[in-house]
């Protein structure tokens, strides 16, 4: 209910989808690594992982970073192999986290691959580095590119392959 009433309230958002809410709290995740037993570092070092997942919610975090600002932008896919594109400019000095989120459709009960609707997020940095994850498992996708370059950044959220309906998505970034 925070991150609802706070996009709400003070962002402007009139109902804010279970993705983009769901999105906030995960680009916003801190890392719990190395963990509680540092010396044997029980924790993998990257996230996603089966101990973490995306990591601890921190809601400060994920609404008003200390070193940035959260943007958002939400959007619709109804066909695979469409794409959009979004632009925004970076600052120097503060970590870059883009996050993908979307209420998949449900699947069928003992299919091999429960993703109904895949989609993709791309990053393409201001020297044309591209940043992307491939997974056509989740739904949703975080990349974290750490303090990176200041300038223009791409952020292209592809339909891969849309099965059923339309399909909403959410981008944090």
């Amino acid at each position: 209910p925070v991150v609802r009433d706070y996009l709400t309230n003070n962002r402007g958002v009139e109902s804010p989808s279970a993705a983009l809410v769901k999105c906030v709290m995960c680009v916003g995740a801190k890392t719990l690594f190395p963990g509680q037993y540092y010396h044997f570092m029980e924790i993998p070092n990257e996230r996603p992982n089966n101990v973490e997942g995306h990591g601890h919610v921190n809601v400060k975090e994920s609404l008003e970073p200390t070193d940035g600002k959260m943007s958002f932008v939400e959007m619709s896919f109804s066909a695979t192999g469409k794409a959009v594109t979004n632009y925004f400019d970076k600052p120097a000095g503060c970590e870059l986290i883009v996050g993908l989120c979307w209420t998949d459709y449900p699947g069928t009960w003992g299919a091999e691959k429960a993703l109904v609707n895949d989609l993709d997020l791309t990053v393409l940095d201001p020297d044309g580095v591209v940043y992307t994850l491939n997974d056509h498992v989740n739904n949703i996708e975080v990349l974290r590119l750490g303090s990176s370059s200041a300038g223009r950044y791409s952020v292209i959220v592809k339909a891969t392959n849309i099965m059923e309906g339309v399909q909403p998505c959410a981008v944090v970034f």
